[in-house]
This record gives C-alpha cells, structure tokens and sequence, in this order.
C-alpha cells in the first residue's frame, strides 16, 4: 500500500562556504559557524535562527539589515531516524522545496547535486534504507547572487524568486532552507511518474481523459490501471485496464465517462463542483501506487473583447459559455520566508480574497509557483489562477535572457511547474512574466526568444491553456490616455493622480486589460506597533526617518494628505486620511473599468498582500492578514450587483452645477432593481435626491440616471453623495465624499467631530457575532468598522467602513476566520474622530 513517512527532527547548522564537505575529509577541517539547532521542515534558516536567539526579529525595525550575512553562509540540513521495511517495496525519498542549490547526502553517501526552488526531486533509496539510524543531511550552498528590482532582468541567471533580493514591497532577506515537505515514499515496483487529467464536457456527458506515465524497476509483467472518481462519498465512474509492461517508462491513455455532470464556476457565479479522482497502479494484483486528485469541469476560453482591433490579443473571459468580468487582484508571496506560510495561513488568506468577490488572482513571476494547498484551496473556492513563469523586469532593463545556461534551468523549472499546475480546475492561463519587454517600453511578444520557448513548453504540456507573453502586453507598457487604442493590457498608475486628476485619467482610459493599477495607503496602527519601535510611531515621512524608509520607501503618501487635508495632527489621524485616499482612489479606477464592460474586460489590483511588514504599500491587507479599508472598497466594487458615480472632480465651488452619472452593475441574471440617489450634509440634512425602479440586463452594466443640482451656499464642507440599491431583500450601498474647498479638499473633516457609537451584541454563534451599531451623535459616522484589541488579523465584516447618519443604525455581522478568539469583545471606531 503507498503511504508517505514525513521526516522530522531537523536540525540546522552553519558553516563556512565547502567546510561541511571538508568534514567528510578531515572532521577538524568541518567545524561550523553554530551549534546544530533545532529546525522546522518546511521551514526557513532564517526562522530558526530567529527561534534559538541567533538573530533579532527580521521584520522589526531595520533589523533585516543585521540578518544578511545568513545568505553568504552555508546551511547544513540534518535528520535522524528509523524505518520499518517491508520486503518487495520500493523507497523513494521526495523534496518539494530545496532553496536553492543543495547537496544531497544519504547515511554519509553522497546522492547528487540539485538546483532550483521550484523543482521537485525524487530519489530511489531503496538499496540505501537502514531498519535504524538513518541520516539524510541537506546542504545548501551559499544563496545565488542574483538581480534585485534595480538591477537587469536580462542578467537574471537562476530560477530563484527575486522579490526576496529587494523590492518596492519588501527588503532584502534572501531565504534559503527547505520550504516544502520531505517523506518517503512506499510503493511496489511501479511508481506514477506523471498524470495528466483532462475533463471535458460533450452535451450531458462528462469525459476524463487521463494520461499517465508510470516507471518500473523491472521488465517482467503486465500492469492494471484503475481509477475511481467520487462526487463526495459516491462512486460516479470506474475503469480498469490492463497494459504490458514494456519499457522502464511506460504511457497510457484512460478514459472513463461521467453522466450530467456538474459544473464548477468561478466565485460568485455558481457552485464550484469538485470531483475526487484516485488513480493506482496494480503490479501481480499487488498496489504499487496511487494519486488521489481533485477535478472540475469547467470549459474557458480567452476570446477578444467587445470592439476590440483584430491584433489585440484575448483578454475577456468565457467560462462555461458566458463572458465573466475580471475581479482580480495580484499577489506577492505571503511571507519572505516562503517556508513558513501554514496550511492554516493559505486558508485565511483565499478565505479573505475569496470573500473580497474576487475571482481572478495574478501569481506574478516576482514570486513563486506557490504551493500545492494554494492551487487547492483556488479550486475549493473557485478563484482563478493566471500563473507566471518565474521571471520579472528591472529597473535598469526588462529583456528577458536567452543564453544557453539559463534557458535551460528555466526549461527544468516551468515543465515541472506545468506538469503540477495543469491538473487543476482553477489554472486559467499562464504568463512569461511580469513586466517583459522586448525594447524599452516594448512588452514582449512571442517573437522573443524566450517567450517563444516557454510558449513551446505550455503548446507541449498543457495544450488546454492559453498564454500571455508577458504581462502587461501591450502595445503600451504603461497606461497612456494620451495614446489611444494602444492600451490592450496594461500596467500603473500605482499612486493616487489628485482630486481631479485620478478621474480624469480614468474616466479617458480606454485599457482592454488593467493588468496592474494600485494606490498606496498606510497599514493600522496596530501594525505598526509590532514593527516599529514607541520613537518612530510618529508622524514623518520615508525621506526623514530611515526606519520608515526600510519599510515602504516607495509608498510615501505624506506630501498627499498635507495637499488634501491641510494638515496632519496626529498618526492615528494620519493612517486614517491614507487609507481612505488609497480606498477612493482604487475604487473609482475598478468602478470606472467596470462601466466599460466588456469593452474592458477587467482590471487586477496591485496588490493583495505583502510579504513584509510596511508603513506604507499598496496592499489591502497588511502583512499580519489586517485588512485595510481599501479592502473592503474593493470588495465592494467587484459586488455581483453594484451601483456607481462618474464623476470629473472631488471639489465645487458654491452655486456650482454638480454633474454626475449613475450606473448600475451585474453580474447576475435579469432583475428588477430598485435604486436611490441621496445628497446628505455630514450632519444628515438631506439636500437632494433621486429614486426610482430599473430592469438591469443578465451580465451587464448599464446607466441608471443623471445627478444634478446646484451646490448650496449654505452647507457643510464635505457632503456625501450615496447611492442605493435593492432587489427588494438585499441593499447595497456606495458612498462618495465631495467638497466645496478646493485647496484642502478633506480639510474639515479633521475638525472636531459630535459622533456618539453606540453598539450591543445581538447574536453570538461559533466565529460569527452581530452587532447592532448607532450614531446617537449630530454628525456622521464616516466609515464605521469593527476591530479587537491587537487581533484585528483575519477579521471580517461585509458591512465595514460604511457610515452613519445622525440617528441611523446598522447591523454588522463580524466573522473571524480564527478560532478560539472572543469576537463578542468587538468594539466598532469610525474615522476622523479622534
């Protein structure tokens, strides 16, 4: 029977560069740098030495900076241990994630030498396994030297995520370690090599086709193939077939059919149907092996968008023959340390994009070809993936390399890469990289010679997969309204263009693809508090305090608020005008993409995550899983039904004509809707306002009415202009705030505020409480949200960061997606209160 025996009991030690092979030779020659220390696999050395108090807290003030003499080192990995052995079976030991270049020991014989993160090894030790006192020993070279953002893409030499080498969302903290899981592996003398699983669909038949490649020790008898798919705990659908054995490897077609299927859909569309495959190899009626995998039938295409020139390439979506709107985000990895991100982390991490209404999220080639458990829960919770190859841009240039060397670890790394990834039902498409050209300002195309070979590679091992050559791809780089019918897919502005100037940019854009837009915004004070020491919790900026600067010099939004506020009092002040100018600013752009649907086919926020603790970044949720407000904007722009402004600028002069434009968003099917369009002083006098009742097409966008009125001489500074809508059960409401100042739009909104919260908890079950919140003050209550004393990571609440009138009330439904924590202690803040 196949089973796995996962080793622990690491250990870690370091040394100089090649002393731990002269320990081979000469113990006295071997000594190390460390005693050996106690280790986690998967795990980073980095993590470990943070555990036995060799270092201080990487992500703590510039404290990273203390850390990179780990990355000139060499790294010993060690385990001891027993095994039971059976007669007749076959021992494989597996790694799923050596960083980088390692040399592999096994009971002091040397086994061989491998390269690449992202590269799984397989190793026979059968001949080689003891009853007792095994020792696998791992080490791991010095880290390569390779290109950070400011260098050359073209000079990139390895398949090692350059992100950790410095970047604009995170230091420098080269990782090195075993980040993936390490077991051996009993099976007879048949082993599947390779699998390749293909669902499809013809009328109300589902058809898997499955390809397997399986190796044999010996050449010497027939083998049976089986396989069994489940929908839950049913059988649905068998096959057995019987193959001789001819060759050392040996490849088969199976298929096997299933009646009315069911369909997996991607986030908020439908169910997503998963199927359990199992897989084994009988060798003499005797298991030799088997997989187990999950599957989905789902049929997309990548088509052209609506009114889209004949050279452009597919950006719009068909999945299961309907158009789908992009609602995507990218991603960093969660962690510099890639080996410590949890299973349990994975999960809170998809639950919160997944519960954003997200359904498409960006691998970027900056990073990595995540792990397994990522691609498992993307199926789970039906999010689509676009995955990058393992390459990226550079400031100093963006061409991709083509010598020989490189070609060929990048050819070791996206094969394996395709042939792990392809098996799942969320892989949408696959990517060269992020940010190719082929001349400055030039993105890639397939003309380039790398591309083509990776297109070579995906034409090979995944025929069902579209690929882009790089993302963005053109014909413009970067978003230029000034240059029309040239911005196919594109990437940037990542910072906030001025009240004025960030509608009118998008408001003109004609982009077919936002692959990246972003605005930048601080993390919670919270945050900031477990990375920063009590003198540097102040108001500053990246260019005064070095500190800051480590974490998040690209990000500085200080000089933006003074133009839009007048003034900073304080730092819970400014975090508060930072994040709702990084929550605006995205929110118009997505709304804005969104009204040109399917003109534009979606847009990809910049970014989810961050693998580093920042002041500042554009992520929506920080580094410890906190998430910001500009979270839930998104959230709440990528809404199956939405209602949206257009409008030029944030400020009007008094007896100035307001001019506005409402739409109404869907992503579901044909419906009655009821909206309403209210003007309100921030004290809750009503100065306007507009209803009415619109049937709204399947699939569609579509204006609902015009907003106009004069602005009143007399009335508060900041109004809100709200909009409403209801299908009669469900209400979903969208709020923007306008001025009549037009130096400090926001100005006032700093003065001194009569808001009264008043909450009690209402219900109380399992991670889930409900909360009746109002604003028994004279004036509003500007984005209301729910937070726990120094727990706010992973805590959602589908209402956060609306207001409150005078006198109004509202129930908010707080999740959390950790255990064991007492939500009933919620308390509920609004912002510019203090």
């Amino acid at each position: 029977m196949n089973y796995k025996v996962f080793l622990k009991d690491w250990k870690i030690c370091g040394y100089y560069p090649y002393v731990p092979q002269l320990g081979f030779i000469e113990p006295r020659l071997g000594r190390s740098i460390t005693d050996w220390i106690q280790a986690n696999v998967p795990g980073s050395v980095h993590d470990d030495l943070l555990r036995a108090g060799w270092i201080d807290d990487p992500y703590f003030e510039m404290n990273s900076l203390k850390c990179e003499w780990i990355e000139n080192k060499w790294w010993a990995y060690k385990s001891t241990f027993d095994f039971e052995i059976t007669k007749g079976k076959t021992y494989y030991l597996n790694f799923n994630g050596l960083d980088y270049k390692a040399h592999i020991y096994f009971n002091r014989e040397f086994i061989t030498i491998h390269e690449g993160s992202f590269i799984p090894l397989s190793i026979n030790v059968t001949k080689k396994l003891k009853a007792k006192d095994n020792e696998l020993l791992v080490i791991f070279e010095s880290v390569p030297d390779e290109e950070s953002q400011a260098g050359y893409a073209s000079h990139t030499k390895t398949q090692k995520s350059r992100f950790s080498y410095k970047w604009d969302f995170s230091t420098r903290m080269v990782s090195v370690g075993i980040w993936g899981h390490v077991y051996i592996e009993t099976l007879g003398d048949g082993k599947i090599d390779d699998i390749w699983v293909k669902p499809t669909i013809y009328k109300d038949q589902g058809i898997v086709n499955i390809s397997t490649a399986c190796i044999f020790n010996s050449i010497a008898s027939d083998y049976e193939i089986q396989v069994q798919i489940y929908e839950g705990e049913k059988l649905v659908a068998s096959k057995n077939e019987k193959y001789l054995i001819e060759n050392e490897r040996n490849e088969n077609v199976i298929e096997t059919f299933i009646k009315d299927p069911k369909i997996w859909y991607p986030n908020g569309l439908g169910e997503q149907a998963l199927y359990k495959v199992v897989i084994q190899i009988y060798i003499d009626e005797v298991l030799s092996d088997e997989r187990i995998l999950n599957i989905g039938f789902k049929d997309l295409k990548w088509i052209q968008n609506q009114g889209a020139k004949e050279d452009s390439l597919p950006y719009c979506l068909l999945v299961n023959g309907k158009r789908v709107y992009i609602k995507g985000v990218n991603l960093t990895p969660f962690d510099m340390l890639i080996g410590t991100v949890s299973d349990e982390k994975y999960e809170l991490y998809l639950k919160q994009i997944k519960d954003a209404n997200i359904n498409l999220v960006r691998v970027n080639g900056v990073g990595l070809i995540e792990k397994e458990v990522f691609y498992n829960l993307c199926d789970k919770f039906g999010i689509l993936v676009w995955q990058e190859f393992i390459q990226t841009s550079s400031s100093m240039d963006r061409t991709p390399p083509t010598n020989k060397d490189y070609l060929k670890i990048l050819e070791k790394t996206s094969i394996a890469a395709v042939k792990q990834k392809r098996n799942h039902v969320c892989l949408a498409c696959y990517s060269g990289g992020n940010e190719l050209t082929d001349s400055p300002k030039k993105p890639a195309t397939f003309y380039n010679a790398n591309i083509n070979f990776l297109k070579n590679i995906v034409e090979t091992y995944d025929t069902r997969r579209w690929m882009f050559p790089s993302s963005s791809s053109g014909p413009n780089e970067f978003l230029m309204v000034n240059k029309p019918g040239l911005n196919h897919d594109v990437h940037g502005p990542w910072v906030y263009e001025g009240p004025k100037g960030q509608y009118d940019l998008y408001n003109k854009s004609d982009s077919l693809f936002h692959g990246e837009l972003g605005v930048d915004g601080m993390a919670h004070m919270e945050s900031l508090k477990k990375f920063l020491s009590d003198k540097n919790l102040k108001v500053t900026t990246m260019e005064e305090n070095l500190v800051w600067r480590h974490h998040g010099d690209w990000w500085d939004t200080y000089s933006r608020e003074i133009s839009l506020f007048g003034k900073i009092p304080n730092l819970e002040s400014f975090i508060e005008m930072s994040q709702f100018i990084q929550a605006e600013g995205i929110r118009y752009a997505l709304e804005a993409n969104r009204r040109r649907k399917y003109e534009n086919s979606g847009s990809m926020m910049w970014a989810f995550n961050e693998p580093f603790p920042n002041v500042s970044n554009t992520c929506l949720v920080d580094y410890y899983g906190v998430p910001k407000m500009s979270y839930y904007y998104v959230k709440n722009a990528y809404s199956l039904v939405h209602m949206s402004l257009k409008y030029d600028k944030l400020f009007l002069k008094e007896k100035e004509k307001f001019t506005a434009k409402s739409y109404i968003h869907n992503s579901l099917g044909e419906q009655n809707l009821y909206w309403k369009i209210e003007i309100l002083e921030l004290n809750g006098n009503s100065i306007k306002e507009f209803s009415g009742e619109k049937l709204v097409y399947e699939n569609s966008t579509s204006f609902c009415n015009d907003v106009e009125f004069i602005i009143p001489s007399k009335i508060t500074e900041v109004f809100m202009v709200r909009l409403n809508l209801s299908d009669g059960k469900e209400k979903f409401t969208n709020e923007y705030l306008f001025s009549k100042n037009i130096k400090h739009v926001y100005g006032s909104l700093l003065e001194k505020q009569d808001v009264k919260l008043e909450y009690k908890l209402i219900e109380e079950k399992n991670n889930k409480a409900v909360f009746k919140v109002k604003n028994c003050g004279k004036a509003a209550a500007l984005f209301v949200h729910p937070y726990l004393e120094n727990e706010n990571d992973f805590l959602f609440s589908p209402q956060s960061y609306k207001s409150l009138m005078p006198g109004e009330s509202m129930d908010f439904t707080v999740i959390s997606y950790k255990d064991g924590r007492d939500i009933s202690k919620v308390k509920f803040h609004s912002f510019f209160t203090k």
